[in-house]
């Protein structure tokens, strides 16, 4: 095909588009396999260097693929070598070259595109060369460190005493070096070393030099190469060796000592000429465990010179809060101690966490705190806060930060780190304009849970009539009683001050009655959180959560949380009774006999909800997997500049930004699942006062058939069910 890009419409086209549609043109290509606006000029680039050289082009000319993925497609098909092994859009292109390159010597990595490219070259060469790393590769290597490994093992050397993963790669190759050449590799295989440091133990143990005079971590690298220098050239390092002096006076030092050695022993005969410089051995220093405080020993008879101090000092390492004037009181004799502190840290000053300051009260008279009580008295319980439009419901104040310390030997103590909170967020609120104070945007009731703020309406009812269905999008005060046939429905919390008949209701809330509930047909709760109440009688309630009462007679009930009761009278008697977490009762039973049914333990919906979970999270992590595989090879390929103003580079970080906050939501659920799910495994049933007969307990299946008897938790025990006595005794 020949011709000129003019029949093209160029408009459809950038002008280094139709500059490859031209070339092809000229090359007699068929251009129209490229000639697509939906490819860039380098992918046409690809596609055209194919077309040239009679590749099936097909296999790739698909605008998923990238110009780079284009090329290792080309070049595998320019080879001969089986493409389907690695031409997926969904492999990265350093990994296909990888692939490619292993399938060249005839080896197939296909099977494993999920490592990084690095990896994959290494076990590339690994297998060519006959040498097993897949062991690293499960333990989470990385390539660097697994290059260090695989050419060691090439070599023979034995590896595994020293792989650790928190060395670099290049501090492997320090320490396997040293294996080749035969030194002593413990004297430097530490990871308090740099694989700087390293290296100069390595060449001094090498060049047989006492490295004992260097091999101290708070060395730099800089000054221990000073340092082996000297010992190399035979000089009397102790003339510069102390850690005051920073690499460059080491240098000049070391040079002035080459030009005359005399130096050294000058310098000796001066600290000599000191008063006691013959106890400069024994001077006594020691640290505090936390290194913040030096201790000098003083000895009246042996009273050292101020610079033997200083040097003593400065071989312990010390270099930081020295009190000279100590150092002069102890030289002078004046210290009439035994011990004193020669040198203080620097301590840390911890910086503050943001927190929040509210204007309302957190919590509306804890049911947790009334449950310590022997008796609760609902009837006097007030559960609703309210607030007014514009009032202030809560001020942030900022963290503020702290300051990092230093021990005597220079070491930094880091500060308490200091956090912020997140944003409260929420309903019926207003954030001003200072972005740290939240008032109410209307009337109603103020409800916290984390950083959750909300004001939602509130309707008060004086009493629900018979056969009156109500329904409301807030919160429900009902001052009165609650008629038979009532059916009410709230989106939030629904208080009742008055009785209950054989009324419906139903709550996205918690439900609190602070009289009895009375049914005898269709006596029905539903709520989304807790049910809590004095009496019931002939009701089915289910709960999400906990339901919390003084006594249930004759009711169906069904928590995922908690069955209790709470008073010295506290009972449950006939009916049913299903709770996940467990049930805590003074009275279970009746002395008629009354059947009565308890079932604990884990349900089956747990099983399913946590496989659900693990569904989701691998899901997600493949997305992220994926994304962050793209994220990278924009991060390879452009500069900052550049792809920052580039569509696609910014969708990608959305999208991995959105992910990674589904996947820190999704472990959160399944998080508190598993601790829903540990709670229903450990749940017992818990009378403490009497068990009576003819009560049947099922946990996780094993039934139970009670006698009378005191003071008993019931537990599964394997394949029993467990009597455990408190204060053992049995009715008769």
């Amino acid at each position: 095909m020949s011709g000129s890009v003019s029949k093209f419409n160029i408009n459809d086209f950038t002008k280094n588009q139709l500059e490859e549609i031209q070339k092809g043109l000229e090359q007699k290509l068929n251009v129209s396999v490229y000639a697509k606006k939906e490819f860039l000029a380098i992918q046409m680039q690809q596609i055209r260097l194919g077309l040239q050289d009679n590749l099936p082009v097909e296999k790739y000319a698909n605008s998923s693929f990238d110009w780079l993925q284009m090329e290792q497609i080309r070049m595998g098909l320019k080879d001969g070598i089986d493409i389907s092994k690695y031409a997926k859009p969904e492999i990265s292109f350093d990994r296909m070259q990888q692939i490619r390159l292993s399938l060249l010597d005839n080896i197939d990595l296909s099977a494993f595109t999920k490592l990084e490219a690095g990896v994959l070259k290494q076990l590339h060469l690994a297998i060519k060369n006959n040498v097993r790393i897949v062991p690293y590769i499960t333990q989470g290597y990385d390539d660097e460190q697994l290059e260090a490994i695989r050419e060691a093992l090439e070599k023979k050397l034995p590896v595994d005493k020293y792989v650790n993963k928190t060395y670099r790669g290049i501090a492997l190759k320090e320490i396997f070096t040293g294996l080749e050449h035969n030194v002593d590799v413990s004297q430097y295989a530490s990871l308090e070393l740099t694989w700087q440091q390293m290296r100069e133990i390595r060449i001094g143990l090498e060049n047989r030099v006492d490295v004992s005079q260097y091999k101290n971590h708070l060395y730099s690298a800089k000054q221990m190469k000073e340092i082996r220098l000297g010992l190399e050239e035979g000089l009397d390092v102790s003339y510069y060796k102390s850690p005051i002096f920073a690499a460059r006076d080491m240098n000049k030092k070391r040079l002035e000592l080459l030009d005359n050695p005399k130096l050294a022993i000058e310098t000796n005969k001066s600290e000599k000429s000191e008063k006691n410089v013959q106890s400069l051995q024994k001077i006594n220093i020691s640290l505090s465990p936390d290194e913040m405080e030096a201790y000098l020993q003083i000895d009246k008879n042996n009273i050292p010179g101020r610079i033997n101090i200083i040097i003593a000092l400065t071989d312990k390492g010390i270099k930081n809060g020295i009190d000279f004037g100590v150092v002069d009181a102890v030289s002078k004799g004046e210290i009439n101690q035994k011990s004193v502190i020669i040198a203080r840290g620097t301590p840390c000053i911890d910086g503050k966490d943001g927190w929040y300051e509210f204007f309302v009260k957190t919590e509306i008279e804890s049911f947790e705190e009334l449950l310590e009580q022997d008796k609760i008295n609902f009837s006097q319980i007030e559960w609703f806060e309210t607030v007014n439009k514009d009032q202030q419901l809560a001020y942030y104040h900022k963290s503020i930060p702290g300051s990092d310390g230093t021990t005597v030997t220079g070491k930094k103590v880091f500060a308490k780190r200091c956090k912020e909170l997140p944003l409260l967020s929420g309903t019926g609120i207003t954030k001003q304009k200072d972005n740290v104070t939240y008032t109410a945007s209307q009337n109603g009731v103020v409800t916290i849970d984390g950083y959750t703020l909300k004001v939602t309406p509130l309707l008060k009812l004086k009493e629900v009539s018979a056969s009156t269905e109500v329904n409301f999008e807030g919160n429900l005060l009902i001052e009165g009683d609650v008629k038979s046939g009532a059916r009410i429905h709230a989106t939030e919390d629904v208080l009742i001050k008055g009785t209950v008949e054989s009324a419906q209701i139903n709550t996205e809330g918690n439900l609190i009655l602070q009289k009895d509930f009375k049914g005898y047909r269709d006596a029905t709760i539903r709520a989304k959180k807790n049910v809590f109440g004095p009496d019931f009688e002939l009701v089915e309630i289910y709960a999400s959560q906990k339901i919390i009462g003084n006594k249930f007679k004759n009711c169906i009930l069904y928590a995922q949380g908690q069955v209790k009761t709470v008073g010295q009278d506290g009972m449950i008697t006939g009916g049913s009774t299903c709770a996940e977490n467990g049930i805590k009762t003074v009275r279970l039973g009746t002395q008629e006999r009354i059947p009565t049914f308890i079932k604990i333990g884990k349900i089956e919906r747990f099983k399913q909800r946590e496989n659900n979970y693990n569904s989701i999270i691998r899901d997600v992590s493949q997305e992220l997997f994926t994304l962050q595989t793209a994220l990278k090879e924009f991060q390879k390929r452009f500069s900052p500049e550049l792809r920052n103003k580039m569509e696609m580079y910014l969708k990608i970080e959305n999208a991995i930004y959105t992910k990674e906050r589904e996947m820190e939501n999704i472990l959160k659920q399944k998080h508190d699942l598993l601790e829903e799910i540990n709670k229903s495994e450990t749940a017992c049933v818990e009378i403490t006062d009497i068990l009576y007969e003819g009560v049947t307990v099922e946990i996780d299946g094993i039934k139970y058939q009670s006698q009378k008897t005191k003071g008993v938790i019931l537990k599964k025990n394997g394949n029993t069910i467990q009597e455990v006595y408190e204060n053992l005794t049995t009715c008769k």
